[in-house]
C-alpha cells in the first residue's frame, strides 16, 4: 500500500537524479504491473515531459528496442541491465539519459552505456520504486559498479543480523526509512509486521524501517555496493555462499558482461554471457582468486540470459549443465527448414550463431519473443507453430523435423479449433501482443 506522499517525493527525486525536464521525451518500457512504470509515468506527466508508448513487439530487446529509441528521438529510459547488456550498440543521438534498474549492474553495462549519461537506479516497491541511485562513468569499469546513496527524503543503513549497523567494508541487510516507505501489505498483518520493523536511529516517534532482504556494503567513499538478494544465498555442501562474490569475480573476465551463479541439481553452476569469452580461463581465474568451494561445478556460455515479460532474468528457464554440455559442439543447420529458423532466430534473439543443438528458450527467448517468432514462421513457412512448442525446448533439428512434418500434411495455418485452443492458455498480456503482433491471425 504506497501512499501518494512517496509518489510525490518519488516524482520530485527522479526530475533531479534524472534531469527530466518539459523537452524530454521518456519511453515506458515496463508494463503497468511492474512497479517502474510508476515512476515512467508519474515522474514524466509530473514534470511536463511526453510519455512515448509503443507495443511489446516493438520494444522487444534488439534492433525492434534500438529503432523505437532512435525514431521516437527518446531522451530517457529506463531498462534492465539484462536487457542493456543484450543491445548492440548504437548511434542515438537524442538519448542524454539511459537508468538501469530492476537487477544488478556490471561493469560491462557501464562500459557499454556510460557515454549516454548512465544511471544505475536501486529500489524496492515498498520504498515506492527507488531508494538510491547514482551516474556511472567509465571510470567505474574498474571495480563493480555503485547503487550509489539515497535519494532526497530517504535514509537507509546496512546492518548485521541483530540490527545493528556495519562498518565499511562488511556485508549486511540493506533496510530503508524516510519518505517513501509504503503502510505495508494489505490485508497481511503479519508479513507487515516482519518487514516494516521500529526504526531506531531516526529518533523519530512512530519512525520505521524496512527490511529490503538484499545485501549491501558500504565503500570507503560512501557509496553502497549491492552483493544480490539474501534469499539467494546458496548453501552448498555445508558451505553459505554468496553468489555475488562469484558474479563479481566472473565480470572481471575478458568479454564478460552478465553473470549468474546458482545451484543445479545439487550442483554450483555459473552461466555467464558476452563476446569471445575463454571459459577455460575464466574458470582458471576463478581457482585463482577465490576458495575451492566458490568454484562453480560448471561454467556456462550463453548468447543471451532467458528473460521474462519484464525484461529480468529468467531463472527457471536457465539450461541444465547437461544439456548444455551436449549443445558445446556446433552443427549449423542444413536444411531449408533449418536454415530459416535459424535465421529467424538470429533477427530476434539477436545472436550471431544458431545450431542443431539450440533451442528458443536456450537463447534467451522469452513469452514476448515467442509470439514474434511464432509469427515470422508461419509468415515465412506456412505452418502455425503452438507456443508451447517454442517453450518445450526442443532444439533446431526437432523444431525443423516438426515443420517439415507439419508441411507434408499440408495442414492449413490457422485452424479455427486449434487457435482457439492455444489463445486460452495466453494470459493477457501475451494475448495482446499476439493480436498486434506480426503474422497474427485475422
Amino acid at each position: 500500500m504506497v501512499e501518494h506522499g512517496p509518489l510525490a517525493n518519488l516524482v520530485e527525486a527522479q526530475r533531479v537524479l534524472f534531469g527530466v525536464h518539459a523537452d524530454s521525451r521518456v519511453l515506458q518500457f515496463a508494463n503497468l504491473g511492474f512497479d517502474a512504470s510508476v515512476s515512467e509515468i508519474f515522474v514524466t506527466l509530473g514534470n511536463g515531459a511526453c510519455l512515448h508508448l509503443a507495443s511489446p513487439e516493438d520494444m522487444a530487446p534488439g534492433q525492434p528496442l534500438l529503432d523505437v529509441l532512435r525514431r521516437r528521438r527518446i531522451t530517457l529510459v529506463t531498462l534492465p541491465a539484462s536487457v542493456l547488456a543484450s543491445l548492440p550498440p548504437a548511434d542515438l543521438p537524442d538519448l542524454t539519459t539511459v537508468v538501469s534498474a530492476g537487477e544488478a549492474c556490471s561493469s560491462a553495462v557501464v562500459e557499454r552505456w556510460s557515454r549516454h549519461g548512465l544511471i544505475n537506479a536501486y529500489g524496492p516497491t515498498e520504498g515506492c520504486v527507488c531508494a538510491t541511485g547514482t551516474p556511472l562513468t567509465a571510470g567505474d569499469t574498474r571495480r563493480d559498479p555503485s547503487i550509489g546513496a539515497p535519494i532526497r527524503n530517504v535514509r537507509v543503513h546496512i546492518v548485521d543480523r541483530h540490527g545493528e549497523p556495519v562498518p565499511v567494508g562488511v556485508t549486511g541487510e540493506l533496510v530503508i526509512g524516510g519518505a517513501q516507505l509504503a503502510r505495508g501489505y494489505l490485508d497481511q498483518p503479519a508479513q507487515t509486521a516482519a518487514s516494516f520493523v521500529p526504526d531506531p536511529f531516526s529518533g523519530e516517534a512512530g519512525a520505521r524501517l524496512y527490511r529490503t532482504g538484499d545485501l549491501a556494503r558500504y565503500r570507503a567513499d560512501g557509496q553502497i555496493e549491492f552483493l544480490g538478494r539474501r534469499d539467494h544465498q546458496i548453501k552448498l555442501r555445508g558451505f553459505r555462499i554468496e553468489p555475488g562474490e562469484i558474479e563479481s569475480r566472473l565480470l572481471r573476465q575478458d568479454g564478460v558482461r552478465e553473470a549468474l551463479a546458482v545451484v543445479r541439481n545439487d550442483q554450483l553452476v555459473a552461466y555467464v554471457v558476452g563476446d569471445c569469452i575463454d571459459v577455460e580461463a575464466a574458470r582458471q581465474a576463478l581457482r585463482e582468486a577465490l576458495p575451492r568451494y566458490l568454484v562453480p561445478d560448471h561454467l556456462i556460455a550463453l548468447p543471451a540470459f532467458p528473460l521474462n515479460a519484464n525484461g529480468k532474468v529468467h531463472r527457471d528457464l536457465l539450461p541444465d549443465p547437461l544439456t548444455a554440455a551436449r549443445s558445446a559442439e556446433h552443427r549449423p543447420p542444413s536444411t531449408a527448414t533449418e536454415h530459416s529458423i535459424a535465421e529467424i532466430w538470429q533477427e530476434i534473439l539477436t545472436t550471431e550463431r544458431v545450431g542443431l543443438d539450440d533451442s528458443f528458450i536456450g537463447l534467451g527467448g522469452h513469452s514476448l519473443l515467442a509470439i514474434q517468432t511464432a509469427g515470422r514462421i508461419e509468415k515465412r513457412l506456412g505452418v502455425r507453430v503452438p507456443l508451447e512448442v517454442l517453450f518445450s525446448g526442443k532444439n533446431l533439428e526437432s523444431l525443423a523435423r516438426d515443420l517439415e512434418d507439419l508441411q507434408a500434411d499440408d495442414r492449413r495455418p490457422g485452424d479455427p479449433e486449434a487457435l482457439l485452443d492455444e489463445l486460452e492458455q495466453l494470459g493477457d498480456d501475451e494475448l495482446a501482443g499476439l493480436l498486434a503482433g506480426e503474422g497474427s491471425p485475422q
